[in-house]
């Protein structure tokens, strides 16, 4: 999957655990990060992350190959960046 940064802003690529909860529990984590949210990529140590980029530049690209979960459902994928997750968020359908 490769994720092109066509804004002016800082955001990144996270690929959570099935169901709206677990997307919305990842980007309340990343909220409470504090000062070593930078040094993470605003990415939480959690089961609920799947996979993930680093935070990608404007105008640039970031490539990540990772295996597509075997069980089917609504997986997310959202930017974990501060106060981007409530509103940057898409499904990822697994059938």
């Amino acid at each position: 999957m490769t994720f092109s940064n066509n804004d002016d802003m800082l955001h990144n690529l996270v690929v959570t655990e099935r169901g709206e909860e677990s997307v919305t529990k990842v980007g309340d984590l990343a909220l409470h990060l504090g000062l070593d949210g930078a040094d993470l990529n605003y990415v939480p140590d959690t089961d609920l992350v799947l996979v993930h980029t680093g935070i990608v530049q404007p105008e640039t690209d970031e490539t990540i190959y990772f295996d597509v979960p075997t069980f089917a459902g609504e997986y997310w994928i959202v930017c974990t960046f501060p106060g981007h997750s409530a509103s940057m968020r898409i499904k990822l359908i697994v059938e």
